[in-house]
């Protein structure tokens, strides 16, 4: 029994520090040129903003299925 409640606690613990991290570059689909400072909304309800180079990085602990990037001047994909 003791042995079960171990693993049980384990596996628990194991899932409570599940990360979840998106990293990128966004760029323009014809060009391939980065695009600098574009918004990005997870489905959560979560920005953030890409850096000088295009890139962004983010680690979170909740779920999102998916993300939408958005430029002055171009559609929202």
């Amino acid at each position: 029994m003791k042995k079960y409640l171990i693993g049980l606690l384990l596996l628990f613990s194991a899932t409570l520090q599940a990360q979840i991290t998106l990293t990128g570059i966004v760029k323009d689909a014809s060009t391939k040129k980065t695009l600098p400072f574009a918004n990005i909304e997870l489905d959560n309800g979560t920005k953030l903003v890409s850096d000088v180079d295009g890139k962004f990085h983010f680690i979170s602990k909740e779920n999102f299925a998916e993300f939408t990037v958005s430029f002055l001047g171009y559609e929202k994909k």
